[in-house]
Parts: structure tokens; sequence; C-alpha cells
């Protein structure tokens, strides 16, 4: 009967898993001010397929109307949101 209890009251060690997923090195917050002169100004829709990370933003004028362009790389589509 104390052999049974023994095997009923064995405790296992703790196993711990390493993370999933590495965390992701720490950055400096992006400053609007670092942006100034990256992002491109354009007076036509953009059309074409960007071949770098800051070609996917496009900042558009015509008139009055600005438009904040961002390149879809899943869609392959532009897509845009007013500014006023």
């Amino acid at each position: 009967m104390e052999n049974q209890k023994e095997n009923t009251t064995r405790k296992f060690e703790e196993i711990t898993f390493p993370p999933l997923m590495p965390e992701p090195p720490k950055e400096p917050p992006v400053k609007l001010e670092t942006l100034v002169g990256k992002i491109k100004t354009m007076s036509a829709v953009p059309s074409h397929i960007p071949r770098n990370f800051y070609e996917q933003f496009i900042i558009y004028k015509s008139g009055a109307t600005i438009r904040l362009y961002a390149y879809d790389n899943t869609n392959k589509a532009w897509n845009y949101t007013a500014l006023t």
C-alpha cells in the first residue's frame, strides 16, 4: 500500500519552453521629422509597383485634394486615405 501511495504523490520537474518567437530588437520610436523628405509627393495617382519600403508610401496632391497612398503587397494594389 505504501508503494502505491508513493507513486501517486510523485512530483514532476517543471518544464520550461523557450519562447516561440524571439523578441524584436528594441528600436527607437519613429519620429515624423525623420520621415520628412522620404515620402514622395506626386500630382498623379500612383500606379507603379514599388521597389523598396519608402516607395510604398506616397502623398498625392491635386488642388485641394490630399491623399496618403500605401501599397498593399498582398493584394498588389494601392490604397489611400484622405488627409485634411
